[in-house]
């Protein structure tokens, strides 16, 4: 993947309104990537996004974990999105947020972690370039509601050295297809 990945969402996702009248279950956070990584360098990828949630006395694999299907190669985070609308579904992993490695050097340059529901409800996305080793715990905390998303994002949010500026979280306004075409009145 060469260039910047292209990290544009849609403003919301209407599809996962219902997800908020549901009881609270703490499910695990999906990771996902948009590059090419090896399976042991996907395991230290986990490793580090849970490192806070084990510090805290979480089993490892049950606060972060690979998605069924992880690897998004040089797809856009859309595709990340889309697919992870359809995993929500299936009630296994947490449905407002993932966390996405878009860059190979994630180490240094950070995860992206995304929202489908932001804190005014009315499923707005949003995203935030953060640090690997505090994202697993930041979801905790916000599924916990000890913090709110915008906090999150003011106290986490990341720039690397070289990324030429905080454009990271421009999300531009299209529509989700599968919002369109799903109906959640069932």
């Amino acid at each position: 993947m060469s260039g910047k990945p292209d990290l544009s969402l849609p403003a919301r996702a209407p599809s996962m309104a219902h997800y908020r009248d549901e009881p609270e279950c703490r499910l695990p956070i999906a990771l996902y990537s948009l590059v090419d990584l090896t399976d042991a360098e996907l395991e230290d990828y986990q490793r580090e996004c849970e490192t806070g949630c084990i510090d805290t006395g979480n089993k490892q694999g049950t606060c972060v974990r690979l998605a069924p299907q992880s690897r998004f190669i040089g797809q856009s985070l859309r595709a990340v999105f889309d697919y992870h609308i359809d995993l929500a579904a299936q009630k296994t992993f947490e449905p407002f947020y993932f966390i996405a490695a878009v860059e190979k050097d994630w180490q240094t340059k950070g995860v992206i972690l995304v929202t489908l529901d932001d804190d005014d409800g009315d499923c707005n996305v949003g995203l935030f370039r953060i640090k690997a080793v505090d994202s697993g715990l930041t979801v905790i905390n916000l599924q916990i509601w000890n913090m709110e998303w915008e906090e999150a994002k003011e106290y986490y949010e990341f720039n690397s050295d070289d990324d030429g500026g905080d454009d990271d979280d421009d999300i531009e306004s299209d529509e989700n297809e599968k919002d369109n075409e799903v109906d959640n009145d069932d």
